[in-house]
């Protein structure tokens, strides 16, 4: 009762849309959809005038109306964004929560919920599970936070940005600007900003800097050096 017997045009195949059959341009394993989007197990149901964009896995994209020329690519990777542009996101639920905004963009997350609820900001980079998950600048938009690791800059909140943290939960609770966190739990729970005065912080080594709290424009190398 569902078949779509409309007349199909060339290079055109039936494919389920989530409520019915309907005639679609052939893309082998994807779907073409709209305006050059490749789509593969995601339908890009909410898709308006955005265009160039590659989805694939469960939910992925599902929410995209105007946003272009972006990958998502695992299960409900880029799930809630809706615009925003030239983001890479690969990994199950990687950026789910994020890209909420048109000036969201240019920004790289791989790996297990990476940079999950990156809504604001620009070149931000999050490689591994976790990495970059809870980032929220409410003050004004992140830019250009790397974090590489295993929930490395994990809950990166106000005032934070051009932060660097490369090691298994290095700089995990950071909230401040400027820090370098670079080690196994390097900067773990330093606190930073103006109002704890960890602004500029450099912590190389692991488990050092892990729970300073006041140190302005300080550099802490060695294993374990002002740390727990």
């Amino acid at each position: 009762t569902h078949l779509n017997t409309g007349t199909a045009a060339s290079g055109e195949v039936l494919s389920w849309n989530g409520s019915d059959y309907d005639w679609i341009t052939s893309g082998g394993a994807f779907s073409v959809i709209g305006t050059n989007n490749l789509a593969a197990i995601a339908t890009l149901p909410n898709l308006t005038t955005g265009t160039g964009n590659f989805v694939s896995g469960v939910g992925s994209g599902n929410n995209l109306t105007t946003g272009s020329n972006n990958v998502a690519l695992g299960n409900g990777a880029m799930d809630a964004a809706t615009t925003g542009g030239r983001n890479i996101a690969i990994g199950q639920d990687a950026m789910g929560l994020g890209v909420a905004t048109p000036a969201t963009g240019d920004n790289i997350a791989i790996g297990y919920q990476s940079g999950y609820s990156l809504a604001t900001g620009l070149n931000n980079v999050a490689i591994g599970n976790q990495a970059l998950y809870s980032q929220s600048n409410p003050l004004s938009s992140d830019i250009g936070e790397v974090a590489i690791g295993y929930q490395a800059l994990f809950s990166s909140g106000p005032e934070s940005a051009m932060n660097t943290a490369v090691g298994y939960g290095a700089g995990r609770s950071v909230t401040g600007a400027r820090v370098t966190a670079v080690g196994y739990k390097a900067a773990y729970s330093a606190a930073s900003g103006a109002a704890s005065g960890n602004e500029g912080l450099t912590a190389i080594g692991a488990q050092c800097a892990s729970a300073l709290t006041s140190s302005s424009e300080t550099v802490v190398v060695g294993y374990g050096a002002l740390g727990f």
